[in-house]
């Protein structure tokens, strides 16, 4: 589940938690989508680093044990490149507010996971494998493969899909399912599972060691969508 745009209250939680248990729906991942290197700002539709820090706390309340962040980035927009991102500085920003959530996550056994970017902070599968190996029980990687691909390696990309999914299995935490595209002028798509140019084929059988592991969150589809994804997938 996401919480987006506002921090959710304790009481708002019991609700969704009597919500849960009416419908026997159980969630182990909530996206906060807190900007971990620009701890403060309102980046990309998350949430404030206090506010995070509240959301941690009681999330385990309704069944929650992972909380999707992103690296972080100096620009508003969450496609932009910013050298600044790739500096060593900006990398000690990061860790530096990480360390400041480990005592946090310990306590309330809660780990956080990286949401790639390819213009993020943790831009290549390597930076968030590295970051993950550095942290061991409090940060985890989501596996999201367009997320990690760049427009020039896409002639190279089931190459990129089997190193992408090398690199971060260990650390996994959760897995997001879309596809993508690439224009003839070099416009990106990411639209629903099926509806791209990706190896699905490669991708699914890439992924089969974490079936049954880790939550797999199907993306960017619509209500109408739901019958021909899921035919396409299963």
């Amino acid at each position: 589940m996401n919480f987006l745009w506002y921090p959710v209250t304790r009481e708002q939680l019991q609700a969704v938690k009597s919500a849960m248990n009416k419908y026997e729906i159980k969630s182990r991942v909530a996206g906060v989508y807190n900007d971990l290197t620009f701890f403060d700002s309102y980046h990309f539709f998350g949430m404030s680093g206090r506010e995070l820090k509240e959301q941690i706390k009681w999330l385990p309340e309704i069944g929650v044990s992972s909380v999707a962040v992103w690296s972080g980035s100096f620009q508003d927009d969450l496609l932009a490149m910013d050298d600044r991102n790739r500096a060593t500085e900006t990398r000690k920003m990061l860790i530096n507010n990480m360390e400041s959530l480990v005592p946090l996550l310990k306590a309330h056994d809660v780990k956080l996971l990286i949401e790639p970017w390819i213009t993020h902070v943790l831009g290549t599968e390597n930076d968030v494998a590295e970051f993950c190996a550095t942290y061991g029980d409090y940060a985890g990687s989501i596996i999201d493969i367009p997320n990690f691909i760049e427009v020039s390696d896409w002639q190279s990309r089931n190459e990129r899909i089997s190193a992408i999914i090398r690199s971060l299995t260990p650390s996994a935490g959760a897995v997001h399912l879309k596809d993508m595209a690439v224009r003839t002028d070099g416009q990106v798509e990411l639209p629903f599972a099926g509806a791209g140019e990706l190896d699905y084929d490669q991708v699914l059988n890439s992924l089969k060691s974490l079936w049954g592991k880790v939550p797999f969150v199907i993306e960017h589809m619509t209500i109408e969508q739901v019958p021909l994804v899921m035919d396409f997938l299963l």
